[in-house]
């Protein structure tokens, strides 16, 4: 694996990596503060919904405003940059397909229609936030650091696995997180396309729900 370091100053570098660690750490943390915030606030509703809002708005401040945001700030990229490309026809039929076969498949398990369209919502705002920051804003960052794929894809999976998942037993983040974790990098890499990352990753959580 020839890695090929970009070109910065020792300023820059510096600044790269403290801004590396703050967005790989931070997000973390507010979503945890964040959804311990909103879990009280929504304490007296036992309700499906009210843990998808909590999902929802946690995982939206951490993983998709902080990070975008600073980033924006520093660096200002651009939505294709972050793998938000515009849609084309090709990709349009590959997702109808896809979704789909999915809850083609998904009919066939003992899922009430409330239940799924629960989970499925729940999982899409998983799939989502947790692709633009692990995929979007961190490949994003360790590009400006070095321009080798297998680099960025090494580490932007070995983050997802395991600092997205510190609450899980490392065991199961290294037999079944790293790995899903090295497709969906590998599938955004190749085409630079969140969508298809979010795909996955939403059909490969519903599927082993």
């Amino acid at each position: 694996m020839k890695l090929q370091i970009m070109k910065q100053d020792k300023e820059g570098w510096i600044d790269l990596i403290v801004h590396l660690i703050i967005l790989l750490i931070v997000p973390l943390l507010l979503v945890s503060i964040v959804g311990v915030i909103f879990a009280f606030a929504f304490a007296g509703i036992h309700h499906d919904f009210a843990a998808v809002i909590i999902v929802g708005i946690s995982m939206t401040v951490g993983f998709i405003l902080f990070p975008y945001l600073l980033a924006k700030k520093i660096y200002n990229p651009r939505l294709n940059d972050l793998g938000l490309k515009q849609f084309t026809v090709t990709e349009v039929i590959i997702q109808i397909a896809a979704i789909t076969a999915l809850y083609l498949f998904l009919s066939t398990k003992d899922y009430s229609f409330v239940h799924l369209l629960m989970i499925s919502l729940q999982m899409l705002i998983v799939a989502a936030t947790e692709e633009f920051w692990a995929r979007g804003i961190i490949c994003y960052m360790l590009r400006k650091i070095v321009d080798n794929k297998w680099f960025v894809l090494i580490v932007s999976s070995l983050a997802f696995a395991f600092l997205t998942h510190l609450n899980e037993p490392l065991l199961d983040n290294l037999l079944y997180r790293l790995p899903g974790s090295f497709v969906i990098g590998y599938i955004f890499l190749q085409t630079n396309n969140l969508r298809y990352a979010i795909l996955f990753h939403f059909a490969y959580n519903l599927i082993n729900y």
